[in-house]
């Protein structure tokens, strides 16, 4: 995807880190990318954009706490499992 730096992504983890230069592509069209290739699943329904935000910049913000969440608890869980 024209604009996309570098991917990483880790199997231990569950994370995904996507670098972009965002003069070339937005975030929310690679969410839109991502989720036309499969990678993202509709898992819910938003309501309408709160003050002013549209919903896909709310759908990006969601997919980003998420990832973050879901990295971190893997971390900790894969930290665990090394200790032991």
């Amino acid at each position: 995807m024209n604009g996309v730096l570098q991917a990483e992504t880790s199997i231990v983890t569950g994370s995904v880190v996507i670098r972009y230069d965002r003069c070339l592509v937005s975030s929310t069209s690679i969410l839109d990318f991502l989720h036309d290739l499969g990678y993202i699943q509709n898992t819910g329904t938003l309501s309408g954009p709160a003050q002013g935000t549209p919903v896909t910049q709310k759908v990006a913000d969601i997919f980003v706490q998420k990832l973050v969440e879901t990295a971190l608890e893997r971390s900790a869980v894969a930290l665990v499992a090394a200790l032991i």
